[in-house]
């Protein structure tokens, strides 16, 4: 088959009978065939010094695309080959809208999908700031016909499910964020929760580790909402961890095998992370960005989705460390933290508290990382009690700071002997909310005292 030999031949979208995502750029080397028209060699006229060019200098006609794809239709090709040869045709030719046109004639057509995915990735990768040139022009083509023709987006859905590997579905995630910068009618073509829910599904059955998620996921997840991609952010902030400086000695003395042994332990030890740097990141995450945007039902399987997202990173964080015991050490410490005058710092106990009962209340009743929380919930509510039981014991006095009505006038601080009603049943006892800190919404005092401890 003569066809197979033409430049550019091997890179069409049905050249391999597998689907397979992978930066391709755009081929360049293929040009359309030329006609020689000249020289003529007409007799020149008697008596005349006129000379042309075309009478004695080569010159040729390239055949316009339009007129190729004209004899190719004509003649008796294959489906295959006449597909193979028009779009030959219309990447030499280099119009956008005229290569994406061919996908009308079959609009389930995953190979040349593919192909289209691969491009964008490729411009991705290599010239995402460029917003000229044959990629640019595809992206937005394409992004035009899906809002067009119905059935495209399906087929989209469709071969982004047949990708074998997790990369190529966050490669795909991110050439449709592309297509929704140019056109953002695309995100409401495409089912954007159906691929959420696809990705997420092959993110957990991988091991869980402390890998942050790409940039590709994230960006995706803004296109559906903006609020989504600061979550997925908050994740990777929170996954952002600060190692110790490891002890060495004197550089001048240290030795090539010492060097190298230092970097393969910092490589694949994670002996050097700061626990309080880790529970710092926990404490900062904006929690609030997880919650349903709105009442519609897709908000709130958008918001399961990036909660079993971050449990995925919470879990071996808190389980799976040399120094997860020293992190929940630490936290359980810092509930308890006491000012200057050995009283509770309600401030500081309330920044550690209150993300706490939200990782209690929101994280999967099947995850690791909750049971693990509800462990140290029972031993903060066991001193809690504690705490409370001997202030009332022993008739403790508490301060009470009353802020200055104006400005200029210092806080007026009063103080007044511990009351049951106020250690209890007070909104402002800080000792009995982390009391409750595993009851949800619910008063641990109005529970049965059997399940105090």
């Amino acid at each position: 088959n003569q066809i197979q030999n033409l430049i550019d031949y091997e890179s069409n979208p049905w050249y391999k009978q597998e689907i397979a995502l992978s930066p391709r750029e755009f081929p360049k080397n293929s040009a359309l065939p030329r006609i020689r028209m000249a020289p003529w060699r007409f007799r020149k006229p008697e008596d005349s010094e006129i000379t042309e060019a075309w009478m004695t200098e080569e010159s040729y006609w390239t055949i316009p695309p339009e007129l190729i794809t004209t004899i190719i239709a004509k003649n008796k090709f294959s489906n295959q080959d006449e597909k193979t040869l028009t779009w030959l045709v219309r990447i030499i030719g280099r119009d956008s809208e005229k290569l994406v046109n061919i996908l009308l004639n079959d609009t389930k057509d995953l190979h040349f999908i593919n192909w289209f995915f691969s491009v964008i990735c490729y411009h991705r990768q290599n010239l995402n700031d460029v917003s000229y040139g044959i990629e640019a022009d595809i992206i937005e083509s394409f992004a035009k016909i899906i809002c067009e023709q119905k059935g495209l987006a399906n087929s989209i859905l469709n071969l982004i499910k047949q990708y074998d590997t997790i990369e190529e579905v966050e490669m795909a995630m991110g050439v449709l964020h592309s297509l929704v910068q140019k056109n953002n009618d695309v995100k409401s073509k495409v089912n954007m929760l159906a691929i959420a829910e696809h990705w997420t599904k092959l993110h957990l059955r991988r091991s869980f580790n402390l890998t942050q998620i790409s940039t590709d996921v994230a960006e995706f997840f803004g296109c559906i909402n903006q609020t989504y991609q600061q979550a997925i952010n908050g994740i990777n902030t929170m996954l952002n961890l600060n190692q110790k400086p490891r002890p060495r000695s004197n550089p001048k003395e240290e030795k090539m095998d010492d060097i190298l042994k230092y970097e393969e332990s910092d490589a694949f030890s994670s002996s050097n992370i700061s626990e309080k740097a880790v529970l710092s990141n926990i404490l900062n995450l904006d929690t609030s960005r997880f919650s349903p945007v709105s009442d519609n039902a897709n908000a709130k399987k958008i918001s399961k989705l990036l909660i079993k997202v971050l449990d995925s990173k919470f879990n071996p964080i808190l389980l799976n460390q040399d120094w997860s015991e020293e992190l929940l050490e630490t936290w359980f410490q810092e509930m308890f933290t006491k000012d200057m005058n050995d009283k509770f710092n309600s401030n500081a106990i309330m920044k550690s508290a209150e993300p706490l009962k939200w990782f209690l209340t929101n994280l999967p009743r099947e995850s690791e990382a909750r049971t693990t929380l509800n462990s140290l919930s029972a031993n903060i509510r066991d001193f809690a009690l504690d705490s409370i039981t001997s202030d009332i014991a022993f008739r403790r006095k508490y301060k009470i700071v009353k802020p200055a009505r104006k400005r200029g006038q210092k806080d007026k601080t009063e103080s007044k002997t511990v009351t049951t009603e106020y250690l209890i049943f007070s909104k402002d006892s800080t000792i009995s909310y982390l009391a409750g800190l595993s009851y949800g919404s619910d008063n641990w005092f109005d529970k049965n005292p059997s399940n105090w401890v």
